[in-house]
């Protein structure tokens, strides 16, 4: 059979446009692809979106703005301390509450922190809460002197260094403080003097006595002090009566009872001035 141009040239023509078309379909079906995601996209853009990771710091649910930023420098700065990250998670834990009292000034939460405190030294010892742990929430309450007085005096008997010193800071910023009356710093001192057993402490105690209180409420505070004292407030409570009567501590009777009289028979020579009572009664923020 004789094969004519009239056949070879169509059947020539059909195979290349064959040959087009079969190059052109994916690229036509990956464009089809691309335009169906591109909607997709549109359609619902959550999906298109990665997953975003876990946020570490996550606000808690009723956490406001402030308590988060608190929260995250809180964590800066107990990180950056001492003895922080030899804490177990119990007493982190603990750190964290009394710095967020520190920092909120919320002192309903740091009498809560300072039961917690005490009741675990109860169940399991006193070093059971360590002193690092201890000696911050004695920072904490000085926050709040004169009003958690109470609570500071539970750490008054405290012999460890780091906690007798934060003590000791407290209790400094306290006796200086002008607002409060020569009565009601004589009540403080009272409540102190049954635990106190740090020297400088003690000193101070005996120095606000002295200075910052009228004749009568300094020998009522006395009085006091000789009968409920620690034995080492007792002799320094001492030696301050015998410098204001002038007489050596060794001439000091050695009966509560005999020395108050003696106290009282000292204020009715040197009874307090006129204006004594406006002057002791503390200054005004």
């Amino acid at each position: 059979m004789k094969i004519t141009w009239k056949i070879i040239v169509p059947v020539a023509l059909l195979a290349v446009i064959g040959a087009v078309l079969m190059s052109l379909s994916p690229a036509v079906d990956n464009s089809s692809k691309t335009e169906n995601s591109s909607a997709d996209r549109h359609a619902n853009p959550r999906s298109a979106a990665p997953k975003a990771g876990k946020a570490k710091n996550v606000r808690a649910k009723n956490e406001t703005p402030i308590e988060a930023e608190s929260g995250t420098r809180m964590h800066v700065e107990l990180a950056d301390s001492d003895g922080y990250d030899d804490l177990s998670p119990e007493m982190k834990r603990l750190m964290d509450e009394i710095q967020l009292c520190l920092d909120t000034e919320d002192r309903k939460s740091l009498t809560k922190a300072c039961e917690k405190i005490a009741k675990i030294q109860q169940e399991r010892g006193r070093d059971a809460v360590p002193a690092s742990v201890r000696a911050k929430a004695v920072e904490a309450i000085g926050l709040f002197l004169p009003a958690s007085l109470a609570e500071l005096v539970d750490f008054m008997a405290d012999s460890d260094p780091e906690v007798v010193e934060s003590v000791f800071d407290q209790l400094d910023n306290l006796l200086n403080d002008t607002t409060i009356g020569d009565k009601e710093l004589s009540g403080m001192l009272v409540a102190m003097s049954k635990v106190l057993s740090d020297e400088d402490s003690i000193d101070s105690m005996a120095m606000a006595i002295d200075c910052n209180m009228r004749n009568s409420v300094k020998v009522a505070t006395y009085c006091k002090i000789i009968e409920t004292g620690t034995p080492e407030v007792v002799t320094r409570m001492k030696e301050s009566i015998a410098e204001m009567m002038e007489v050596e501590v060794s001439d000091l009777p050695s009966n509560p009872k005999v020395l108050e009289n003696q106290l009282n028979e000292w204020l009715e020579e040197n009874p307090d001035g006129e204006d004594d009572a406006d002057f002791y009664k503390g200054v005004d923020d």
